[in-house]
């Protein structure tokens, strides 16, 4: 479940009108780098030679910083903030798309690294 916090929230009625949906309206530096290291979670690096090597990360692992944004991106599905992130993976593919959508227009790129400075709407 989404944590509570004093931020700004932006109410979204998806495209095809099943659901309304309330976001974060952007996320904190300290939730970025959740994001950004939760697929090497329980993993590790080493420099040899100048060059890094890194554990394995198991196929079903690289879905972990999607899941974790939409943790911390979606506060409510319909007025309920139960179980959200199941909530999300059951909904109609373009649906979950569509959260997709709206959590990378608030928060630039999913992903793992660095692609830009993101929308304006994040700056503090």
């Amino acid at each position: 479940m989404a944590e509570k916090s004093n931020r700004s929230t932006i109410e979204y009625t998806l495209k095809s009108k099943n659901h309304i949906i309330i976001f974060n309206e952007y996320l904190t530096g300290r939730e970025k780098r959740i994001i950004k290291n939760a697929i090497w979670t329980g993993k590790s690096m080493q420099i040899k030679d100048g060059k890094g090597e890194s554990d394995a990360v198991p196929m079903e692992q690289l879905d972990l910083p999607t899941d974790k944004t939409i943790e911390l991106m979606v506060m409510s599905i319909d007025g309920s903030d139960k179980d959200i992130l199941q909530r999300i993976l059951d909904l109609r593919d373009r649906d979950y798309d569509d959260v997709l959508e709206k959590i990378e227009e608030l928060t630039g790129p999913i992903a793992t690294e660095k692609k830009d400075d993101g929308p304006e709407n994040t700056k503090s």
